[in-house]
């Protein structure tokens, strides 16, 4: 079985993802090192970086 999550960014995405990004990476790896997670990555158009 397969699932592709899709959601909205919020309207700071961009200023605040740095924070994140880490953690964020850190349990996408996880789960692929497991053999859990197959594909992770933009499906989408995703928002413009501030001018």
């Amino acid at each position: 079985m397969h699932y592709v999550l899709f959601y909205d960014y919020a309207a700071d995405y961009m200023e605040r993802r740095g924070q994140f990004r880490d953690a964020h990476l850190k349990l996408a790896w996880e789960p692929h090192a497991r053999g859990e997670l197959q594909l992770a990555g933009v499906l989408a158009d995703a928002p413009a970086y501030p001018a």
